[in-house]
C-alpha cells in the first residue's frame, strides 16, 4: 500500500503507460478490500484502489458528505498527476464518482457505477439505529443481511461482511449517500457511462433511470437477473467481463 496526503492506496500495473487508468473507489463502511481481487489486478490495466478517509488505511479523518469524499479524490487525482482517468465506483463510491464527474468532466474517459442509482433508499435502516432502537453490531449485521440476492458461500459473506465491523463510519456513509443531491447540467454529459445494479437490490430505486437517461448521453444500464447489492460477490467473472467490454481498448490521451 502507498499513502499521499491522509489517503491509502494499492497502485497496480504501473507498467502500462498506454492504457488510461482505472481509479477504484469502494462503498460504504469499507475498504479497497471490498472489490474482489480480481478487479484490483486486472490484467494489463492500472488500477488504482483507494481507501477513502475514515476507511482502510487511510487517516482517520471524518468526511460528512459525498462533496466532501470528492473534492478530497480530485485532489488526490491531480497531486499523483493523473490527467485522464475511468473511475469506478461501488456503492457510495459510485456517488462519490458521480460527483467528481460532475465537478471535472474533462478528467474522466468514461465512468462505471456499481450498485447505485441518484437517491438510494436507506430510511429503515438508519431510523433504527440513529434512535437507538437496534445497537451498532446488529446495525452492521442487519445490513449485511440485506447485501446479497443469490446463495453465495459463508465464506465469502464473511469476508465482505468483516469490513463493515464499524457501526458508526457505516451510519455515516450511508447518510451521507441518502443525503447527496447530485446537480445535473442542463446539456446530457457524453461521456460513456455504464450503471449496473442487481435486480434484487434493496436500495435502488428503478424510477431513477429516468433521471440517468435524461442527464447522460445515450448511458448504459444493466439489471443483472437474481443480483442483490454485493453482485460483484456474487458473480465478479461475469461482472468482470461486462467491464472489460465496456471499456474495450482505450488508450490513455495526454
Amino acid at each position: 500500500m502507498h499513502s499521499l496526503d491522509g489517503i491509502a492506496y494499492q497502485d497496480n500495473k504501473k507498467d502500462q503507460p498506454e492504457r488510461t487508468p482505472i481509479l477504484l473507489v469502494h462503498g460504504a463502511g469499507s475498504s479497497h478490500l471490498g472489490w474482489p481481487a480480481i478487479f484490483r489486478h486486472m490484467h494489463a490495466r492500472h488500477v488504482i484502489a483507494v481507501d477513502l478517509p475514515g476507511h482502510g488505511e487511510s487517516d482517520a479523518k471524518q468526511l460528512e458528505t459525498i462533496e466532501e469524499h470528492a473534492d478530497h479524490l480530485l485532489a488526490f487525482l491531480n497531486n499523483i498527476h493523473m490527467d485522464r482517468v475511468t473511475v469506478i465506483g461501488f456503492s457510495m463510491g459510485a456517488a462519490i464518482a458521480l460527483e467528481m464527474l460532475l465537478l471535472q468532466p474533462e478528467l474522466f474517459s468514461k465512468a462505471i457505477f456499481l450498485s447505485y442509482l441518484p437517491h438510494p433508499n436507506f430510511d429503515t435502516l438508519l431510523r433504527e439505529y440513529s434512535r437507538g432502537i437496534i445497537e451498532s453490531s446488529h446495525f452492521v449485521k442487519q445490513f449485511s443481511n440485506l447485501l446479497f440476492g443469490s446463495e453465495i458461500s459463508q465464506k465469502k459473506r464473511d469476508q465482505v461482511s468483516a469490513s463493515l465491523s464499524d457501526g458508526d463510519q457505516l451510519y455515516h456513509d450511508l447518510c451521507a449517500i441518502e443525503h447527496y443531491q447530485p446537480r445535473f447540467p442542463k446539456t446530457s454529459l457524453t461521456i460513456p457511462t455504464l450503471w449496473a445494479f442487481g435486480e434484487k437490490d434493496p436500495f435502488i430505486e428503478n424510477s431513477q433511470q429516468q433521471i440517468i437517461r435524461e442527464s447522460f448521453f445515450n448511458p448504459t444500464i444493466q439489471e443483472i437477473p437474481k443480483a442483490g447489492h454485493m453482485y460483484l460477490w456474487e458473480y465478479p467473472d461475469i461482472m468482470l467481463c461486462d467491464i472489460t467490454n465496456f471499456l474495450g481498448e482505450e488508450r490513455h490521451q495526454r
